[in-house]
């Protein structure tokens, strides 16, 4: 599996360095540690018939905490590791020049990170600076684009939605996660969960001190906050 064989503007939405370094039956070479310390400490273990090598902090076995991997066709990962996997903040180069600097949850992109393309190809020089979730985009960005133009956009799982389509999807997801008896209370009106101007999730009682107008508020742009928190 080489990730660098994929499209540039398909795996900035959905590719994520998910790549392969445990042994596999097949291989003719056996992976090992090389030198220094690969089970906790510090050492060099490489994987003769991918072409892959991992110099860098390993507890139980495992790759964990500051380390590099050198991939075979040139492309590197740095940063930080856990359980085997690329996990915290790190940065991951490809072979043609493109780079994901930011989060990283067990080998996918997660959280808040910037993906920027080597200056070649049809579409120039051009950066993402947005969230990302499970490997795909997911949630606000922006691009900014080789002739100094920047366009904010939204994403969810990967595809791009405007910002009120996101936000439904968003509240979809968190209604689908509440139990029954939640739900049920939504429904009847105890108390009502909006979003404000950020996306965060605003449970506004309702009852007699607390009006239809001041939900309204609190919906578009989380005003009078403070009133009930």
């Amino acid at each position: 599996i080489n990730p660098d064989d994929i499209d540039n503007r398909l795996r900035w939405s959905t590719v994520s360095p998910n790549i392969p370094v445990e042994e596999t039956e097949e291989e003719t070479q056996e992976p090992g540690c090389i030198s220094g310390d690969c089970e906790n400490g510090q050492g060099t273990y490489t994987w003769p018939s991918l072409g892959f090598k991992y110099v860098g902090e390993f507890k139980d076995g495992k790759r964990n905490g500051q380390g590099t991997m050198t991939y075979d066709d040139g492309g590197n990962y740095v940063g930080e590791w856990k359980d085997g996997k690329q996990n915290g903040q790190g940065t991951r180069t490809f072979a043609d020049g493109d780079t994901y600097v930011g989060e990283f949850k067990d080998g996918l992109y997660h959280g808040q990170g910037t993906y920027t393309n080597a200056p070649i190809g049809p579409w120039g020089e051009e950066r993402f600076v947005g969230e990302y979730k499970n490997g795909r985009m997911h949630g606000k960005g922006t691009w900014f684009r080789e002739d100094g133009s920047e366009d904010v956009t939204w994403h969810y799982n990967g595809k791009e939605l405007t910002e009120a389509a996101f936000l439904n999807r968003q509240e979809e997801d968190r209604r689908a996660a509440l139990s029954e008896e939640e739900r049920d209370k939504e429904d009847e009106g105890e108390y009502k969960v909006v979003l404000d101007a950020e996306g965060n999730e605003i449970r506004i009682p309702i009852g007699p001190d607390v009006t239809e107008s001041d939900i309204r508020k609190k919906e578009e742009g989380g005003k009078q906050r403070k009133k009930y928190f």
